[in-house]
C-alpha cells in the first residue's frame, strides 16, 4: 500500500492545480430515502432509494429523476417488490436511455423505460447454493450457507453483457447481452464478506474490471468498524473467462471502498462509505487527496457525508449519493456535488437487442 504523507498530498501536481474542493448540495432525496444508486442520461440523473441497515423503510423502492438544478422531475415507484428486503442498488442507462436497476428483493435486473414508464425484468440474479460448485468459466464457487445473493453494482461492456456484483456471495456475475438468466462468473474464497463486492467499472476499453471488495473477509457485524476493503483490477481474457486479479488499492482500518467513477485523466473517485470521504487516486492508485480533507471538516458541512455510496460525473463534477445507511437523519438523505474540474471517461452504452 502506498504511503501518503502530508508531504506528498501537498506536492502533487493534481493539488497545485487545484488546492480545494467544496462540496455543494446536488439535491436532497425524499421519502423512503437513503440514496444509493446513480445514473446519469445526458441531462438526467436516476437516484435509487435504499433502507437502513435495520431494514426500514418498510416500503416499495423509488426511483427518481432530478435536472441537472437537481428538481425532481418524474418519480418511479419500484414494481413487484417482496414484501422485506426493499432496496435499489445500481443503476446503468444503454444507448436508449433504457435505466437497468438492480433489485435487492427479488435478486434481479429490472428495466424502466423513462418514456412509458414500463418496468420489465431483465434478468434474474439466482445464488449459487452453499458448498464447491463449477463456473461455467472454469472456476469454482464457495459460497456461504448463510447469505443471500445481493446483486450491488453493474457496468456494460461494450458488446452489451453486463457485469454484476454480488455483495454477499464473493463473486462477479455475467449477464449476456438481451438478458435472460445470469451466470456466476468469477469467485474466490478471499472475496466472500458481509460486504464483498461493490462497485465496479471497466479501467479500458472493455479487458480490465476494476472492483471494489467492501470489508475484506468480513465475518462478524460487530467488527464492522475495524473493516478495510480493497480495489481490485480482473482481466477479461478473450475467450470471456475471468483472467488475472491484482490488488489496485487497500485500505486501512475503517476504509471501506463502495462505488467510484473514474476522470477522463485516469483519476478515480472512490466513496470511502465508512471514512464518510470521497478518496481521489491517482490512474497508478497512489492516493492523491480525500474529500473531506478531515472528519472535523466533515461536521462543519451543510450536509455531511454520511456513508457515501456511489458515484457519478455531471459535467465537471461529481455526484455522490449520500446513504445515510446507519440511522443517519433524513436531512442526510441527498445527493452531494462536488467540482472536480474534468469530466468522467465515458461509459460503455450499448444498443440492447432484447430477447
Amino acid at each position: 500500500m502506498i504511503s501518503n504523507d502530508a508531504q506528498e498530498v501537498r506536492m502533487s501536481p493534481f493539488l497545485r492545480r487545484h488546492p480545494s474542493f467544496r462540496t455543494d448540495v446536488f439535491g436532497h432525496v425524499p421519502f423512503p430515502g437513503h440514496p444509493e444508486g446513480i445514473a446519469i442520461h445526458r441531462n438526467v440523473v436516476y437516484v435509487g432509494t435504499h433502507q437502513d441497515s435495520s431494514g426500514l423503510p418498510n416500503v416499495p423502492s423509488h426511483l427518481y429523476a432530478y435536472n441537472r438544478r437537481g428538481e425532481i422531475t418524474a418519480d418511479f415507484t419500484i414494481e413487484g417488490q417482496n414484501p422485506t428486503g426493499q432496496g435499489i442498488l445500481g443503476l446503468a442507462v444503454d444507448h436508449d436511455g433504457i435505466v437497468y436497476i438492480l433489485d435487492r428483493a427479488p435478486s434481479r435486473i429490472l428495466t424502466l423505460d423513462p418514456r412509458t414508464r414500463k418496468q420489465s425484468v431483465y434478468a434474474e440474479l439466482p445464488g449459487v447454493p452453499p458448498g464447491p460448485s463449477e463456473l461455467p468459466s472454469g472456476g469454482s464457487a464457495d459460497t456461504p450457507a448463510n447469505e443471500p445473493p445481493v446483486p450491488d453494482d453493474l457496468v456494460f461492456a461494450p458488446d452489451g453483457t453486463l457485469y454484476v456484483t454480488n455483495l454477499t456471495q464473493g463473486m462477479i456475475w455475467r449477464v449476456a447481452p438481451g438478458g435472460g438468466s445470469a451466470e456466476a462468473w468469477y469467485t474466490a474464497p478471499d472475496l466472500r464478506s458481509l460486504f464483498g463486492p461493490n462497485g465496479i467499472r471497466f479501467l479500458d476499453h472493455g479487458r480490465t474490471l476494476l472492483f471494489a471488495q467492501s470489508a475484506h473477509e468480513l465475518r462478524d457485524p460487530s467488527e464492522i468498524p475495524n473493516a478495510h476493503g480493497l480495489l481490485y483490477t480482473l482481466e477479461i481474457r478473450r475467450d470471456g473467462h475471468p483472467g488475472r486479479r491484482e490488488i489496485f488499492w487497500e485500505g486501512d482500518i475503517g476504509e471501506t471502498p463502495d462505488g467510484f467513477a473514474i476522470g477522463c485523466s485516469g483519476k478515480i473517485y472512490v466513496a470511502l462509505a465508512l471514512a464518510n470521504a470521497i478518496l481521489v487516486l491517482s490512474p497508478e492508485g497512489r492516493e492523491i487527496t480525500r474529500i473531506p480533507a478531515t472528519p472535523a471538516e466533515n461536521d462543519r458541512l451543510d450536509v455531511p457525508y454520511d456513508l457515501p455510496a456511489s458515484v457519478s460525473f455531471l459535467g465537471k463534477k461529481i455526484l455522490v449519493t449520500n446513504q445515510a445507511y446507519f440511522g443517519g437523519p433524513s436531512a442526510h438523505h441527498a445527493v452531494l456535488a462536488i467540482p472536480v474540474h474534468e469530466r468522467g471517461r465515458r461509459l460503455f452504452r450499448p444498443r440492447i437487442r432484447r430477447l
